[in-house]
């Protein structure tokens, strides 16, 4: 399945998941993260609350690809963060901030994200593989599933996993 495919299979899912994660902004701009008792914790808070959240949502809806549908949710969010900076910034502070006005800025907030939804789909991909044994069929060390290979990320998986002995 191809990542055009798959967002399109989850593109609700994606989208949803972003806006969701919108809660985290939004509520820094109304100052109800204050419940947390400052702005620090309930910004620690409300992401993890959120990555929870998304974690439950593709466990329980056995998404085929959860990182690349994570790592997609994660680009999402940062459009929908940078869109509603970009509308909000100028009404409440009179002028345009934030990552409109700073390229940096704008690329460090789209793969922050985008490595916020691959840690998130690494973990979903592990809970839901987790019936699975450690070893193989004869304790063989296991090669790596097709969950991990499908998401363009070979390069996580080590050497070790080849067929042929190094020692």
């Amino acid at each position: 399945m191809t990542n055009t495919s798959l967002f399109k299979q989850y593109k609700f899912l994606i989208i949803g998941l972003g806006l969701l994660a919108l809660i985290r902004p939004i509520m820094k701009m109304t100052g109800l993260i204050d419940i947390f008792g400052s702005e620090q914790i309930g910004s620690i808070a409300m992401t993890i609350l959120i990555s929870l959240t998304w974690l439950l949502i593709v466990v329980k809806q056995k998404v085929e690809k959860p990182i690349t549908v994570l790592i997609f949710s994660g680009i999402s969010y940062a459009i929908f963060a940078i869109i509603l900076s970009g509308i909000l910034s100028p009404i409440l502070d009179g002028q345009l901030q934030g990552p409109l006005t700073n390229p940096f800025a704008f690329i460090s907030v789209i793969v922050t994200n985008i490595i916020w939804g691959l840690l998130i789909g690494l973990i979903a991909s592990r809970v839901m593989g987790s019936g699975s044994s450690s070893q193989g069929s004869r304790g063989q060390v296991p090669r790596p599933n097709n969950v991990l290979m499908g998401h363009g990320v070979r390069f996580l998986v080590p050497i070790m996993y080849s067929n042929r002995k190094l020692y």
